[in-house]
């Protein structure tokens, strides 16, 4: 469980608090959507989906849907609650303009499958985060 800390790097500002609710979140969410921690390890450090199987990427996918909707970013049937995402970029000091370019970028409604459109939102956000916009 330890190698799951850096999972809240992505979802949260960095307190003690706040890693303990990650984790939580991480446990709920691997119960009801279990991920392989070693795919899920992998991909916190590489950020790429193209190595995974199809299971393993459906499985992370839905791990992604879970992690989204218990931080309260998405629902269940994949809606995305933009004002609660862009509280949490401003919260963690992304420049406005980056918000904006991120979310128009990143959340797509051509994507029906809620798994998938977690999946696409998390690529999408490490792509265009990693760069300048």
């Amino acid at each position: 469980m330890d190698k799951l800390i850096g999972l809240s790097l992505f979802f949260t500002l960095v307190s003690s608090s706040a890693i303990m609710e990650d984790l939580a979140i991480v446990r709920i969410c691997n119960a009801t959507d279990s991920v392989d921690i070693s795919i899920l390890n992998d991909y916190m450090l590489n950020h790429d989906f193209n190595t995974l199987e199809n299971h393993q990427l459906r499985q992370l996918s839905c791990f992604l849907l879970c992690i989204y909707s218990e931080y309260n970013w998405m629902d269940h049937h994949g809606s995305f609650k933009i004002h609660n995402i862009k509280s949490w970029m401003h919260r963690a000091k992304l420049p406005t303009d980056h918000i904006e370019i991120l979310l128009k970028r990143c959340i797509t409604s051509e994507l029906t499958d809620p798994c998938t459109r977690a999946r696409h939102f998390t690529e999408c956000f490490w792509s265009n985060h990693q760069v300048k916009l």
